[in-house]
């Protein structure tokens, strides 16, 4: 963030901890500490791989990032948001591997599910 690595922090407020992209036109940013995600519509501009994002809550607001894909499970990610500059490296989680997906759904649960 403005030209500054940060270490992995759970408790530093203002990093990503996930890129999620619910629809082809809009995704959230997770912050490491914040409750509620950070929700933008989404256009993508694949031939000048370019990602301009608007506040859901504030349409007046408008971030333009540039992406490179280094490798099929990776994403960089740079440009200025919300006044910050950033370069983020996204790696890809299989969505098999969610709970949801790998437990299974189950309507009524005998037993609590405890990890």
């Amino acid at each position: 963030m403005n030209g500054q690595v940060r270490p992995p922090l759970i408790t530093d407020a203002s990093r990503w901890r996930w890129l999620v992209v619910e629809y082809p036109e809009y995704l959230s940013v997770h912050t490491m500490r914040q409750k509620r995600p950070q929700r933008y519509f989404l256009q993508l501009d694949s031939n000048r791989k370019r990602l301009v994002l608007t506040k859901a809550k504030d349409p007046k607001s408008r971030s333009v990032l540039s992406y490179q894909q280094p490798g099929p499970e990776l994403l960089t990610v740079t440009g200025a948001i919300d006044g910050q500059k950033i370069t983020v490296l996204l790696h890809r989680v299989d969505e098999s591997k969610f709970q949801l997906l790998s437990r299974g759904f189950h309507w009524i649960s005998e037993w609590p599910f405890n990890r």
